[in-house]
């Protein structure tokens, strides 16, 4: 039996069965240990799926009901040999492993909220590989190219894995939702079709064929429009997928629709005559552009984007009085943010749209740096004005897109650092160009894993200092504001900032809304400067983002 590894060696053994029987034995141990703190001990990672090639370090994971306030299980953990690793890169998966690792590291044990992302993406991995020995076997294939391109870079390694864990969870979570529908036979990812939902198809074991649809909840107007649309197209006898189903899942951050399953996936939209048959029936009105579906409150000509080149996303989602297109033409890709179409949740005029977004082109202007997201031209054009950027395949951190902030929070704890770097960076740019960030949260904080740059976006409340709070109430996320920004009148200025990069690194590194020492990930002195940052006594600030950067380089 092989079990142990030196710390830092990536090296496979052959699937042991005896690892199966040693993780009972250490989740019974762990059991005396965290008494009734523990909701629930399970065998994870790679040495609990059936048959897989693995490193033979053996995974558990401990689901508690909360991790605050463990001390106690801390001490008697310490009593029995195991501690809190130095290295914490996962919020909300506290590591631990056994003191004495000078030889070989045999167990890892994950202390992790009891059905939190965390623990349910653990559990469904291990539960999904299991189920399907087609995906576990690509699983071990690219595990087992990976250790011989680096056998001592365990860093290299998990990065490698990384675009295929996640793809994998994506289909786990979507596989567990629907088998509590159907009793399901055969569940695979649909590659081809237009759009950007993931798509899978679905067999039942009584021969049924079907077509999931997942996307993000940001999509949830749109979605429902479209699976409203096509009961009434099934409705009138056409020939079309028959729909199911249609709803929430994955905790509310993703929408789904279950159909018939047409080999139709390539084919074009049906034309505007088809639509004015239904349309009457609709709270708003759909649209196409190049094959791509989007909602305004009535018909606009866009006829003028192919001048930029094909549409291929749209985020019309907005109650900015804007509709923002991806365009791409035979060598780049552009983001078009547009001003005087009138857009399903604008509540002013398209003057109004207009103006405010001819406003901005000099704030860009201005604050132009490498790490924002680069403005190329902008023109009055079909009516109306556009802003013409760079496109970037990025991530973003933003809550309103669950899956792309899920895999930028799982990025190296050092990756991140960088990143929080970039945006104190930038700050003290804006800074020195006379100006004040306002708005400023996760959302306008992006990363492209392809280049591994930072891109920051949507500065077009970003303003020139001297500045007073102009309506009590500002514009932004509670989570990032700063107590004068609720306050008519309040100076807004650098201190204002600096309480913004505090809430960030909070963002980054720990609970942003408790801002709580136990789960902060970094040194107790960089919680200290971040907790200072986030005074609401402007006094008790740094006076500086310059300030701020000073203490923090110097505390790391």
């Amino acid at each position: 039996m092989v079990i142990g590894l030196k710390r830092g060696v990536v090296e496979l053994a052959d699937h042991d069965p005896e690892w199966e029987s040693l993780a009972v034995q250490m989740i019974d141990r762990l059991r005396r240990i965290f008494g009734a703190t523990a909701k629930d001990i399970q065998h994870v990672g790679s040495t609990a799926i059936e048959g897989m090639k693995a490193k033979p370090i053996i995974d558990i994971a401990v689901g508690v009901q909360s991790l605050v306030d463990l001390d106690d299980v801390f001490i008697r953990l310490d009593k029995n040999g195991i501690v809190k690793s130095s290295a914490q890169p996962i919020p909300g998966d506290i590591v631990c492993a056994f003191k004495d690792r000078s030889v070989n590291e045999k167990y890892v044990v994950h202390i992790e909220e009891h059905e939190s992302v965390q623990w349910r993406n653990h559990v469904e991995f291990r539960d999904y590989l299991n189920l399907f020995s087609k995906k576990a076997n690509a699983y071990e294939a690219l595990k087992i190219s990976l250790a011989k391109l680096y056998p001592e870079n365990q860093d290299a390694y998990l990065n490698g894995k990384r675009e295929f864990i996640e793809s994998t969870l994506n289909e786990a979570r979507s596989y567990f939702m629907m088998r509590d529908k159907l009793d399901i036979r055969i569940f695979e990812p649909v590659e081809k079709g237009r759009s950007e939902d993931k798509k899978y198809y679905i067999e039942t074991t009584k021969g049924q064929c079907m077509l999931l649809r997942i996307t993000d909840v940001s999509d949830l107007d749109r979605k429902k429009a479209e699976y409203r649309m096509m009961e009434r197209v099934f409705e009138l006898g056409f020939i079309t997928s028959q729909p199911f189903g249609f709803g929430l899942c994955n905790g509310g951050n993703s929408v789904y629709s279950l159909s018939d399953w047409l080999d139709r996936e390539d084919a074009e939209p049906w034309g505007d005559w088809f639509y004015r048959i239904v349309q009457e029936r609709i709270d708003f009105y759909i649209q196409w552009t190049d094959g791509v579906p989007y909602k305004l409150k009535s018909p606009f000509d866009f006829s003028f984007l192919s001048k930029y080149g094909k549409v291929f996303k749209v985020y019309d989602d907005q109650d900015s009085g804007n509709i923002c297109f991806g365009v791409a033409d035979d060598e780049n890709k552009y983001f078009v943010k547009f001003a005087g179409a009138p857009t399903e949740r604008s509540q002013i005029s398209t003057v109004e749209a207009i103006d405010r977004m001819k406003s901005t082109v000099a704030i860009y202007q201005d604050l132009a740096h490498p790490l924002l997201t680069k403005l190329i031209y902008a023109e009055e054009i079909g009516g109306g004005f556009a802003m013409v950027f760079e496109w970037t395949d990025a991530e973003c951190m933003g809550r309103q897109y669950p899956a792309s902030r899920e895999k930028f929070m799982q990025m190296p704890l050092d990756t991140r650092l960088r990143v929080f770097d970039d945006i104190l960076a930038f700050h003290t740019h804006i800074a020195k160009q006379g100006y004040v960030a306002i708005d400023f949260y996760d959302g306008c904080i992006m990363y492209d894993f392809n280049t591994s740059r930072t891109i920051l976006c949507d500065v077009e409340l970003y303003a020139k200092i001297p500045y007073n709070n102009p309506i009590g109430r500002m514009w932004g996320s509670t989570r990032f504001m700063s107590p004068e920004e609720f306050e008519l009148g309040a100076v807004i200025d650098e201190i204002t900032n600096v309480y913004t990069m505090g809430a960030t690194a909070f963002a980054f590194f720990g609970n942003e809304r408790d801002r709580c020492f136990e789960q902060w990930v970094l040194s107790k002195e960089l919680f200290d400067i971040a907790k200072q940052a986030v005074s609401d006594d402007r006094s008790q600030r740094q006076q500086s983002i310059e300030k701020f950067i000073t203490e923090w380089k110097a505390a790391k």
